[in-house]
């Protein structure tokens, strides 16, 4: 939008690989990426400045979810190729030989104790990337239909699944040696309905977690939740 209020329109006309646009994400030099059903576009300005698809190796053009590390390293989760990380014109591809349990990647969440670490929600698991790209699977989590995670001011994980919500401090969801604690709400604790798979919820500042939901946004008070618990 321009600062006179004129909504610009950035599709296939002006450069865009497709106008089926699923998610995207502002980058740390002022560009961002819009992924596609016919790759991920990296725009600024207004233009399209590059395409990543099969072309640069982006093999399977159908990405799901985004996000960079600190060095401008982009990172795209693919649905059924596994994440390609994009730098200095090179791609880098991470699969089932790298750690995977799915190649199906839904969401890409940064590790708010660990900068450029991250999870990895699959398909059928949720999994963590090292900083130097070495991943491996949380296999205390007793879900495997997750579909986000999100992070409250206590360092609290929010783990949105198809059966309900599980709260996991962070410190134990990483730690394989200790017990994993966990607080699990579902219908039978209000909840009104389960998170839709694919959204894309958030949270607030103070702690509001929005969700996307088969009936409507549904707000949390996480802070609150968790201290009536404990």
């Amino acid at each position: 939008q321009k600062e006179s209020g004129e909504i610009i329109t950035i599709n296939t006309e002006s450069g865009l690989a497709s106008d089926k646009v699923r998610t995207t994400l502002n980058l740390s030099d002022g560009s961002y990426a819009a992924a596609t059903g016919a790759g991920v576009n990296i725009i600024s300005e207004n233009e399209v400045l590059e395409v990543l698809d099969a072309q640069k190796g982006v093999k399977n053009s159908e990405i799901l979810c985004l996000a960079q590390r600190s060095d401008g390293t982009l990172l795209m989760g693919s649905d059924g190729d596994g994440i390609y990380a994009y730098k200095d014109g090179s791609v880098t591809r991470y699969s089932r030989a790298d750690g995977l349990s799915s190649e199906v990647v839904m969401r890409l969440v940064a590790d708010p104790s660990n900068e450029d670490a991250f999870f990895i929600v699959t398909s059928n698991r949720i999994e963590y990337m090292e900083k130097d790209g070495t991943i491996y699977t949380l296999e205390k989590f007793p879900c495997a239909d997750n579909f986000d995670i999100i992070f409250d001011s206590d360092d609290n994980a929010w783990i949105l699944s198809g059966v309900g919500i599980y709260v996991v401090p962070l410190d134990t969801l990483l730690d394989e040696e200790s017990e994993l604690e966990v607080t699990f709400f579902d219908a039978s604790g209000g909840l009104p309905c389960t998170a839709t798979a694919n959204s894309h919820s958030c949270a607030s500042s103070d702690d509001i977690l929005y969700i996307a939901g088969s009936i409507g946004v549904i707000s949390v008070n996480m802070k609150d939740v968790i201290e009536e618990k404990a």
